[in-house]
């Protein structure tokens, strides 16, 4: 969306007893607020909390956003509401009765770049009402409209760098990271880091790994782009555990990592376990402490029926995963596999146990400097004499079950 009007040259826009404190590009002042009216204004499409939605629109319509104000207008207006419709209730209620709290954010051409909630609120009660209603906004007097970088940069800012900024769907906040700095490549690592205080780069990287991942299963589902499937399917919580398994087979089987995705993915596709986070993140131990190798040559039927069934289904909405899941003898194949190796992990584990116990206990026995025991007082020198007593004891017991 593009407009080439100046706010502060609008006949209705003008200037109100008001104030607004911002901080943009580290920088802290008070800026003017005005009163514009609704019909000048247009939604920010580079908002992160839209833009997955906005790709759900599109795929679902077959369609281009319109040019039209609009038509523009009412598409992000119906996604804002739908996204949290008894929130946006409560506050259309309260600017009805109370008027606006907290003045928005636009820039000179209309864009509100802060303040996307309020200006669905009042176009509702425009339209409820039919009386013109008014944005009280901050207007930022320079022309950014084709600035991608700048207009992210002070989203970001306004909207996540502040404290107790309304939260951003864990998936919205990894696509809108991804995009700016994969997809857009208008930021660097470094760059976008800056943009907040509490996030390093390191946290930026490790994020960046995290979106690379939904995008990698995305493919494995024939859905690349659509990242509204990855919000409907909740993956935040699972994306988080995929790297440490991946680690683990990287270090031990570092040819097995390919297909370590994709075994992963199926499972998450199959949604064989209610807690899947929890289900994938126990998959370290079956690498560390059973026969991995042998797990993935079980599991290769079901995952390659996992993929013969996505390549058969067009993917668009959540209830197209769903119906892909009512094929449950495949989700039982993969637990059965799983399971069995589980067990196996399970009992290495037990086996290993006693020697693994044995040797910290020797080690610690080694670290004591044998000049220290003579120098101890009378009272630690009994409680001594009584421990190595226990200790003998526990040994013998132990040696009793060694003999054959």
């Amino acid at each position: 969306m593009k407009n080439s009007i100046n706010l502060l040259k609008q006949p209705g826009v003008e200037q109100i007893e008001k104030f607004k404190n911002l901080v943009i590009e580290k920088k802290s002042a008070s800026y003017p607020v005005f009163r514009v009216p609704l019909k000048y204004l247009y939604y920010n499409d580079k908002n992160d909390r839209i833009s997955t939605e906005l790709i759900r629109y599109t795929s679902e319509n077959h369609t281009e956003i319109p040019t039209d104000q609009n038509e523009y207008n009412n598409i992000f207006e119906d996604i804002i509401y739908k996204s949290n419709p008894d929130k946006l209730n409560k506050t259309k209620k309260s600017i009805a009765t109370r008027g606006q709290d907290n003045p928005g954010v636009t820039l000179i051409d209309g864009r509100v770049v802060d303040g996307n909630r309020r200006f669905t609120c009042l176009r509702k009660i425009e339209k409820e009402t039919n009386i013109e209603q008014y944005l009280e906004t901050v207007i930022l007097d320079k022309d950014y409209n084709d600035n991608y970088k700048y207009v992210k940069s002070l989203e970001l800012e306004l909207q996540m760098g502040v404290e107790g900024p309304v939260e951003y769907d864990p998936i919205d906040r990894l696509f809108g990271l991804y995009n700016s700095i994969r997809i857009e490549k208008k930021f660097t690592p470094e760059e976008y880091a800056r943009l907040f205080d509490n996030i390093t780069v390191s946290d930026v990287k490790k994020d960046l790994k995290l979106a690379e991942l939904m995008c990698k299963y995305l493919d494995f589902i024939l859905s690349p782009g659509k990242f509204y499937l990855a919000k409907d399917l909740k993956l935040d919580g699972v994306l988080h555990e995929i790297p440490a398994v991946l680690e683990k087979v990287r270090k031990k089987y570092p040819d097995m990592v390919d297909e370590t995705e994709l075994f992963i993915f199926s499972l998450i596709t199959m949604d064989v376990d209610t807690r899947i986070n929890i289900y994938i993140r126990d998959l370290k131990n079956i690498v560390e402490n059973a026969d991995y190798p042998k797990l993935l040559e079980m599991v290769r039927g079901p995952v390659q029926k996992t993929m013969d069934i996505i390549e058969q289904t067009d993917i668009n909405e959540r209830n197209d995963i769903a119906e892909i899941r009512t094929h449950t003898d495949i989700a039982e194949e993969l637990t059965m596999a799983v399971n069995q190796q589980k067990k196996t992990a399970t009992n290495n584990m037990m086996n290993d146990a006693p020697v693994k116990h044995l040797k910290e206990a020797c080690n610690s026995l080694s670290s004591i400097a044998l000049i220290t025991v003579s120098e101890m007082d009378n009272s630690n020198l009994n409680e001594a004499r009584i421990l190595v007593k226990d200790i003998e004891n526990k040994l013998e017991e132990i040696r009793g079950h060694l003999e054959p």
